[in-house]
């Protein structure tokens, strides 16, 4: 969990600072990828602790979170990409 959750910002970092647009958008890609897979270790932390009513509602509140994250990396990806709806 805690690989997958610091991923998306250090390559965020990596991301704004890279030489070229097509680095930028691999970098977003990662991003993407690990915030995708922050959800999946907390749906998991979620199912594993149903008994316990704050980690399932800070679980809920993260992987809206996380949610966001995907939805935000997916649009910048395809506005760099030249895709943008």
């Amino acid at each position: 969990m805690m690989r997958s959750s610091g991923s998306p910002g250090a390559n965020y970092i990596e991301a704004i600072e890279g030489p070229s647009k097509k680095e930028f958008i691999n970098r977003l890609v990662i991003c993407r990828k690990e915030s995708k897979e922050s959800v999946h270790w907390l749906r998991l932390i979620k199912y594993a602790n149903t008994d316990y009513k704050e980690i399932v509602s800070e679980c809920d509140f993260l992987i809206k979170e996380a949610g966001e994250f995907v939805k935000i990396f997916n649009s910048a990806i395809l506005t760099s990409r030249g895709n943008a709806k």
